[in-house]
């Protein structure tokens, strides 16, 4: 399974969990992960729109010499970053009581293991070579935000930063999720 199928199915399963909770929050919303230029409301949106390596995670093996035996494959952690943004008629808040919803649902479950990112995404019954994925809310200030919805060429909504990180093991290898 390559970095591509993971953030497919890490995506897929993130988004049906806001799904959850703004369907609830506000009637007929719903989650949707595209381009933020094309969402519309009401909903939260999910856009991944950056990956890469998590190096402050890389677990490099010290004191091997020449003749020892070559360590067995390292996992590799991936940084998935998000921008979750809501959006709806402006009069009635639903893009901030969409967003809200959504940081709550991600809030609530921190931590997602392989099995329920699989079940969440619809492919329950394969085997995942990737570990648990971790939610953390970023830190980004006005201007980086800013910045951001800029480089999208996209309308600002009321969005917050998410780092979603995931251990993806060497093909073939997969562990309890």
């Amino acid at each position: 399974m390559a970095e591509q199928d993971v953030a497919g199915l890490v995506t897929a399963a993130l988004k049906a969990l806001i799904g959850e909770a703004v369907s609830g929050a506000i009637r007929g919303a719903t989650a949707s992960a595209m381009h933020p230029a094309a969402a519309t409301g009401p909903g939260a949106n999910l856009y991944l729109f950056q990956l890469g390596i998590n190096r402050t995670g890389f677990r490099e093996p010290l004191g091997i010499r020449i003749t020892d035996a070559l360590p067995a494959a390292q996992p590799q952690q991936l940084d998935f970053l998000y921008l979750l943004s809501g959006h709806g008629d402006a009069q009635s808040l639903e893009a901030q009581q969409c967003l809200w919803a959504g940081v709550q649902a991600l809030e609530k479950h921190p931590v997602l293991p392989a099995a329920d990112i699989l079940a969440r995404a619809g492919r329950g019954k394969e085997t995942a070579n990737f570990g648990q994925a971790t939610v953390k809310l970023e830190r980004f200030d006005l201007d980086q935000l800013c910045n951001l919805w800029v480089a999208l060429q996209a309308r600002m909504a009321p969005s917050v930063i998410y780092r979603v990180t995931v251990e993806v093991f060497a093909a073939g290898e997969s562990r309890p999720g």
